[in-house]
């Protein structure tokens, strides 16, 4: 489903010792495994994922989602790949600031159009309920926490009922109640579409949710099993 060949990234600049972040020989994640991807702040977690989405070229080897090579492919095609196979849940939340939180999930079903029109709204309105913000559907991102500003983060990841989902550090700026929240509408949501789920963070107490754990340490990814509770 989703497979890395050779993958390998370095960051160079004038003046300053390149640094490699990732090694990776050969990794897959079969369709709809939810798995838990660790390692420490600056461990390429972020370029890991932004790779995986299309987002970022890798200095060499290839991504391949449903064995389509994404890096053979234009920029445009990427694009349009993302926006209807890949939702990415971002560190930052980057939502729209003049939209309503409605407006925010509502925009990438508008975009890949993989959504019948006539299902929009109420899918926005049902994936914000799954997060807590089904009175907060009106306001925009000035008006919401930090906290509830990737919640709503989260409900756009999940509008085009994507095959993969990329979430990073979803929890990092959540109270446990918040935390369950959202990990529990990922997770119910991926199961529903058999969607795969990759996760990640810090959080220990996320583990027991995860059956595929994943370490990031020194640009290799190493993967063990472990039993969910």
């Amino acid at each position: 489903m989703l497979r890395f060949e050779s993958v390998s990234h370095t960051y160079s600049a004038r003046g300053i010792e390149a640094r490699t972040v990732l090694n990776i020989p050969a990794w897959s994640l079969m369709r709809g495994t939810h798995a838990l991807l660790r390692g420490v702040s600056g461990s390429g977690k972020t370029t890991f994922f932004n790779i995986a989405a299309g987002l970022l070229r890798p200095t060499s080897g290839e991504v391949y989602l449903e064995d389509q090579p994404l890096y053979r492919l234009s920029e445009a095609a990427r694009d349009r790949i993302r926006s209807a196979k890949v939702g990415y849940v971002f560190q930052t939340h980057h939502l729209m600031p003049g939209f309503t939180a409605l407006e925010n999930v509502l925009m990438p079903m508008m975009f890949a159009q993989e959504i019948p029109t006539a299902l929009r709204r109420a899918r926005a309105h049902d994936l914000l309920g799954a997060v807590g913000l089904a009175n907060y559907a009106r306001h925009r991102p000035h008006q919401l926490s930090a906290g509830q500003r990737l919640r709503v983060g989260v409900a756009r990841a999940l509008a085009n009922e994507p095959l993969i989902v990329l979430a990073d550090e979803p929890t990092a700026a959540l109270d446990a109640a918040s935390s369950a929240l959202v990990m529990e509408a990922l997770q119910t949501t991926c199961r529903a579409n058999n969607a795969t789920l990759l996760v990640a963070s810090h959080d220990p107490a996320l583990v027991v949710r995860f059956s595929v754990i994943c370490d990031l340490h020194d640009g290799h990814l190493t993967e063990s099993e472990s039993a969910p509770a």
